[in-house]
């Protein structure tokens, strides 16, 4: 998928909008032979229909991103190629393949993406460029509900100022531009900043283009709510500690806390616009002012009253990370009674980490609320190849066959960081229009020919070995732990300090198998091959297996130096010795 640069504000108007702009730019001329079409809406989720006759692609979706979505099936499924960030233009056949109606239908009403984390830890600096290519992959991939939170800092810069605080001030409590998601959510402030009063200015254009474009595309945006997080100059607040960070929430019961969240929504709207959905995470990995379940009830109301104060029909969407982060403190008495305060209606929970613990099982289903399954599946940027497809498989058909689910209405990509496994996203989003993923060693040599144009018997194995190695986790939180960059230890000690994150021990499947998946890449690389997502793969999965040899070559230079045995500890220590 080639997306061209960013273009004047001044051609903007002339460019096609909707699904023909995105054909247009996805595939240049030959868009004239792509026809989108309404369909209409018959239940929950969308469908969509996709038939070609002669030179003639109709696209038919209930909705916008229905209609992109049956452009990426028909690309993948029947011409056999890839659509994903590493995609470099889309190459159709001469003579566009012919195929009968084909029906897709999705059981999810909501497909939600990103977390606050993902704009600290991936797209902190990306321009209109890299966001265009990214909303034209959340279309092309379902999704329909993506958190939108690029220059909220004009938003919250305008509030701040009418409470009688100085520029200076602000720029100073938000910090820096890598940070801002951890401002957002009370863990920090003042960090990395000030920020420059020109990153403010240029970011409220940008996060306009951003969410115009979403909205063009047929998306819901999920914009920001006042959480409680402020400055000392309005209040000193709550205390809250956030590993070595100290930050304050102004008491739910003070006014203010209303007043603030409705100016809030008021300015936020005045320049973005609204959909009606607002995130807010008052505590994501803090505890409240109170364990009381009538503090914990009040706290609730004030958030969601700051939202429908300023917009009746606001919908609160909360990740449900705390009751895990900190579940010593979240008993079920006060989940219960922290959701019980905002109506069903008004309210819609992630299930953030579904994929390693569902929430669901644990909360009789969020007590009734509106809830998306997500798959988190990256956290901080970690590097490495990881993913649960068998599991998440398993247990997406056994969600939806299960009378307890409650209220379930969504699914979601929460990953902390977005960028890696593009194989993942992609099974994902085959998972999310039912029926298309029926045997899953299949579709994975199915991904590796849609991946790289052509049928290459020993790629297409290798993708299989990869869904039973890196891709068929089911404990583990990560990939295994590079040695490489985890943090030295003290002089005396031989161990790392401490692993580049923690639980990321001997994976789950046999290194064995990983080293033939590489050798069958290997054999069946070309130069042509290596320009393209196959030179990416075969980095990928080489990065892997140097990390668990590096992995082996540490521990025997540390039971070598345990022994005192310098000679050999040399030897295990030699780079040349295998």
């Amino acid at each position: 998928m080639s997306i061209p640069a960013s273009r004047p504000d001044t051609e903007r108007a002339e460019q096609p909008q909707g699904i023909p702009g995105l054909l247009r730019r996805l595939l240049g001329e030959r868009a004239e032979e792509f026809v989108p079409a309404e369909l209409p809406s018959g239940g929950a989720g969308d469908t969509f229909e996709v038939e070609a006759v002669g030179a003639r692609v109709e696209l038919r979706g209930t909705s916008p991103v229905a209609q992109a979505s049956a452009l990426r099936w028909y690309v993948g499924q029947v011409c056999e190629r890839d659509v994903s960030w590493d995609t470099r233009g889309i190459t159709l056949p001469a003579r566009l393949p012919n195929v009968r109606r084909t029906r897709r239908t999705t059981p999810f009403r909501y497909r939600y993406r990103f977390n606050f984390c993902t704009f600290s830890y991936t797209t902190a600096f990306w321009g209109w460029p890299e966001w265009e290519r990214e909303i034209d992959w959340m279309a092309l991939h379902g999704i329909n509900l993506p958190l939108a939170i690029t220059g909220q800092e004009a938003v919250w810069q305008a509030v701040y100022r009418q409470l009688g605080m100085d520029d200076d001030d602000i720029r100073a409590f938000l910090g820096g531009p890598a940070y801002l998601p951890f401002t957002w959510m009370g863990c920090t402030e003042q960090w990395g900043g000030p920020l420059p009063q020109s990153w403010i200015d240029a970011h409220e254009a940008l996060g306009g283009r951003i969410i115009e474009r979403e909205r063009e595309l047929g998306m819901t945006p999920v914009l920001q709510a006042f959480a409680g997080n402020v400055p000392a100059e309005i209040d000193s607040g709550h205390s809250r500690r956030w590993f070595d960070f100290r930050t304050r929430m102004l008491d739910p019961r003070d006014p203010r806390f209303r007043r603030i969240g409705q100016a809030f929504v008021a300015e936020q709207t005045r320049r973005f616009g609204t959909g009606h959905w607002y995130a807010a995470d008052p505590f994501i990995e803090t505890t409240p002012p109170t364990g009381e379940p009538a503090g914990l009830a009040k706290l609730g109301r004030a958030v969601h009253e700051s939202m429908v104060g300023a917009d009746p029909e606001a919908v609160w969407v909360m990740q449900s990370w705390p009751f895990s982060y900190k579940g010593g403190f979240w008993t079920p008495k006060r989940i219960s009674a922290l959701l019980g305060a905002v109506p069903d209606d008004h309210m819609f929970l992630l299930d953030l980490w579904a994929e390693q613990r569902p929430l669901w099982r644990e909360t009789s289903s969020f007590h009734g609320k509106p809830w998306a399954w997500c798959v988190l599946h990256n956290f901080g940027g970690r590097p490495g190849m990881h993913g649960k497809l068998p599991r998440v498989a398993a247990d997406l058909a056994e969600l939806l066959d299960d009378p307890q689910r409650g209220s379930l209405s969504g699914i979601g990509q929460t990953m902390e960081a977005t960028g890696g496994d593009p194989a993942v996203y992609a099974c994902l989003t085959d998972l999310l229009w039912r029926g298309d993923v029926t045997d899953l060693d299949e579709w994975a040599r199915g991904y590796a020919r849609r991946r790289y144009g052509r049928r290459l018997p020993d790629a297409e194995e290798a993708w299989s070995i990869l869904l039973g190695t890196v891709y068929a986790d089911r404990e583990a939180a990560g990939p295994p732990a590079s040695i490489v960059i985890s943090r030295p230890g003290v002089p005396d000690e031989a161990e790392p300090a401490e692993p580049a994150y923690r639980h990321s021990g001997r994976p789950e499947w046999d290194p064995a198998h990983l080293v033939e998946a590489w050798r069958r890449l290997v054999v069946a690389a070309t130069p042509e091959l290596a320009a393209g997502p196959y030179g990416r793969d075969l980095v990928d999965v080489a990065q892997q297996v140097l990390t668990l040899l590096a992995r082996v070559r540490h521990g025997r230079v540390v039971r070598a130096y345990r022994a005192g045995d310098a000679a050999v500890t040399r030897r295990c220590a030699d780079a040349s010795w295998a």
